[in-house]
Order: C-alpha cells, then sequence, then structure tokens
C-alpha cells in the first residue's frame, strides 16, 4: 500500500509538474519571452549568447556525427555539413540575426536547434541536435515545439527546413510533428539531394495541419 501510494504520488507530482511547465510556457510566449522556458523538473530549454559558440559547434559536431558517417560525408565532399561546425559560424549566424536555443538536462547541454527569419511570414529551422545519448527522451520534439511556439508568437506564416533527401526516417518522424514534404532539389555544393519541408499548422494559417 505504502509503493502504491508512493507511485501515485510521483505520478500525481509529475502531471502537476507537465501541467505548471505547459503554463509557465503558454505565459512565455504570450509575454514575448521565449528565452528560457522550464520543460521538466531537470531539464531546461534558454536562449543561446555568444558565450555559448563553442559549446554549441562541439555538440553539433558531435550530434551529426553518426549522419555524416552514414552518408559518406567529409569535411572534403560537404564542408558545410554541421558535422564540420565550427564556433565561427555560430558566432556569424548569431550576430546575422539567427537565434538558438541550448537544451540542458541536469544543467548539460544535450540539444540545440536553432531558427531564421526569412521574411515577415517564413522562418527557417536547421541545427536541430541531440547528443545520442540523450536520444528517445523526447528532447528533439520538445525543441522543434518551442521553436514552433517561438515563430508562431512572432507572427509568422509558415516554418521551413531541409534534410538530406535519403534520410527517410527523419523525414518520418518531422511529418509526424505535422511538417508536410513540398519538394526536393539538388545543389552543385551538396553531394547528396535535400529534401524540403514546411509547417503551416498554426490556428490562423490557411492551410492548417492536423497533428
Amino acid at each position: 500500500m505504502l509503493l502504491r501510494a508512493e507511485h501515485r504520488g510521483q505520478s500525481e507530482l509529475r502531471g502537476l509538474t507537465e501541467l505548471a511547465c505547459k503554463v509557465s510556457r503558454r505565459c512565455c510566449l504570450q509575454r514575448g519571452d521565449c528565452s528560457r522556458i522550464q520543460i521538466s523538473m531537470s531539464n531546461l530549454i534558454r536562449e543561446a549568447t555568444s558565450n555559448d559558440a563553442a559549446g554549441l559547434a562541439s555538440l553539433i559536431r558531435e550530434a551529426f556525427a553518426d549522419v555524416a558517417r552514414r552518408f559518406g560525408l567529409t569535411p572534403e565532399n560537404c564542408p558545410t555539413h554541421p558535422s564540420n561546425c565550427q564556433a565561427f559560424w555560430i558566432e556569424r549566424e548569431l550576430a546575422e540575426g539567427c537565434r538558438y536555443w541550448i537544451l540542458e538536462d541536469d544543467s548539460l547541454a544535450v540539444g540545440c536547434i536553432s531558427v531564421e527569419r526569412v521574411d515577415k511570414d517564413l522562418f527557417h529551422l536547421k541545427r536541430l541536435a541531440v547528443l545520442p545519448a540523450s536520444r528517445r527522451r523526447g528532447f528533439g520534439e520538445a525543441l522543434v515545439r518551442h521553436v514552433l511556439g517561438v515563430a508562431e508568437a512572432a507572427g509568422a506564416g509558415c516554418i521551413e527546413l531541409h534534410l538530406i533527401a535519403d534520410h527517410q526516417g527523419l523525414e518520418r518522424w518531422y511529418a509526424k510533428l505535422g511538417f508536410r514534404f513540398t519538394h526536393r532539389s539538388r545543389y552543385e555544393h551538396l553531394p547528396f539531394a535535400v529534401t524540403e519541408m514546411r509547417w503551416t499548422g498554426w490556428p490562423s494559417s490557411q492551410s492548417q495541419v492536423n497533428t
């Protein structure tokens, strides 16, 4: 009975924590403050600064290393792939107005994401990265949904992303989150075809997507 009551108490605490996090996130979005959001008792999404550039570059390189191996990407045949990310890339993007968020687990950076405003209505999502040891815990989805909230609060009508066309598992994962395939393209500087996906699922959008 004691163990059952303790388990029930832990479940109620988790439920209350999740509810508090949702309320906190909604309030932050309404205030336009998306720089620091608690998503659980041990996880935090915070906006990155230039002081995080070196750590972000290291995290991104490690997170994309398995992708580079899988598709045979090297610094020679694909120097701009995230597996080759350098701190000055991050610093340059931040200076140009790109925004990064870091997901911390017990104060350790385990994931990140970036978004860039292309024009008034269009945002570009990129650099979604979660360290291999921290995957399958919902961190990637939490980061994507955070950026969707940021874009919605900023009045975006659409958010796009690009991925390796042959990375079908990742395409299916984004599709489950509500992104839809638009087209595939080839670029001279890349050794692979690129798939573009878009999200237009906010209630105010003309093309609402049910997720």
